[in-house]
């Protein structure tokens, strides 16, 4: 029911869309090597992708599938950007990995969530990227901060910071 589906994203990934927000439906198959794969939903709303899974049975296996999707749709609307490919997850990637919400409820779906390799890597990201804000903030001088960061850290924390 498509009149529904703003007040589900709204309310899944705590957005804000009014009610006569405009959005696309995209495409929900996709063929891999081992074969085709179907979501449920894909939406592209103000740029932002989102997409929409709806299991009646639950099961361990959720998160994994949303994952492969997630990648799927993410690959297939992939852009070449400079000398490297840009991909752009879906919401639902995102709402897995950090939403309370999506955690509980992978909590009630079968089990513990373990911290993902990639998410370790990303808070450790983040807390460096932090470190070199306040350095930055604080007048470090160039060399030390070279010492300290790589460039892309620096060039990030002195366009932030």
């Amino acid at each position: 029911m498509p009149q529904f589906i703003i007040p589900v994203i709204n309310d899944a990934f705590g957005t804000r869309y009014p009610m006569d927000v405009e959005y696309e439906q995209l495409k929900n198959e996709f063929y891999t090597k081992n074969g085709r794969i179907v979501s449920d939903s894909i939406f592209l709303i103000k740029g932002h992708l989102y997409h929409v899974e709806c299991q009646s049975n639950p099961d361990n296996t959720m998160a994994i599938r949303m994952f492969e999707y997630g990648m799927e749709i993410a690959l297939e609307r992939a852009r070449k950007k400079k000398d490297y490919l840009h991909v752009d997850l879906p919401e639902s990637a995102d709402m897995l990995r950090s939403q309370k919400k999506a955690r509980e409820e992978m909590r009630k779906m079968g089990g513990k969530v373990l911290e993902l390799y990639s998410e370790k890597k990303l808070k450790e990201g983040e807390k460096n990227l932090a470190s070199a804000i306040k350095d930055v903030r604080s007048g470090m001088k160039p060399a030390e901060l070279k010492k300290k960061y790589n460039a892309d850290t620096i060039k990030l924390a002195k366009a932030i910071g």
